[in-house]
């Protein structure tokens, strides 16, 4: 065979080695790029299911607390504090 054959012949694998690297390489990128989809999809559901768990917290903590306060008001409003226990007064020797 001639020289110019053989050009032909080591250009032509060279490109499809190049092309085969580049495919095999966007396949990987691809299946990386899914698999960090999936756990960053996971990490989200887990992520939002903690909020509702603290939002759930805050609301009851928050009805708790406005339950306290209107029973405090009730109190206040009807007047029956306990009464204050009197000072005692030094007698003047």
């Amino acid at each position: 065979m001639e020289n110019g054959m053989w050009n032909m012949i080591a250009v032509v694998t060279s490109v499809a080695i190049i092309c085969g690297s580049a495919l095999l390489y966007s396949g990987m990128t691809l299946r990386h790029r899914r698999k960090l989809a999936q756990q960053q999809q996971g990490d989200l559901v887990q992520l939002q299911e903690s909020v509702e768990a603290l939002r759930d917290d805050v609301q009851g903590r928050l009805a708790e607390l406005n339950e306290r306060l209107d029973f405090t008001e009730r109190l206040l409003t009807r007047g029956s504090r306990p009464p204050l226990p009197e000072a005692e007064h030094p007698t003047p020797v």
